[in-house]
């Protein structure tokens, strides 16, 4: 079996609505400008980086090695967080052939169990 360690990045953007209001073409050019360096000091650190709580889990785990990248100040996290950026390129994933898919369309019916005590659920 194959394990593989996926994460997203969510960002937010303060104010957004209101930027795009007063400006959006400099808006729209902000976030690209914030997203390209985002993915350069990614991409400079291997691709992928990992707290040292999350190496610590998958140490040993995998057939990747992860280089210690220092330690960081994170934005609302109180104490400086020690990273790991993987040592050599990101796997790509895995081609799998998807599920056979029946001729004629087909629709499954699962029964529920009522977990609340009200009959009238039943």
């Amino acid at each position: 079996m194959i394990q593989r360690l996926a994460a997203i990045l969510a960002a937010d953007v303060v104010g957004y609505a209101k930027l795009m209001e007063a400006d959006e073409r400099a808006t729209v050019t902000a976030l690209i400008a914030g997203r390209t360096v985002f993915r350069e000091y990614v991409a400079a650190h291997g691709g992928v980086m990992i707290s040292e709580d999350v190496h610590r889990q998958v140490a040993g785990k995998g057939t990747r090695d992860f280089a210690d990248a220092g330690v960081h100040a994170v934005k609302n996290i109180a104490n400086p967080v020690r990273a790991f950026g993987l040592a050599s390129g990101i796997d790509e994933p895995a081609s799998r052939p998807g599920p056979t898919l029946p001729d004629k369309p087909s629709i499954a019916v699962l029964p529920f169990d009522n977990r609340s005590s009200d009959p009238e659920q039943e």
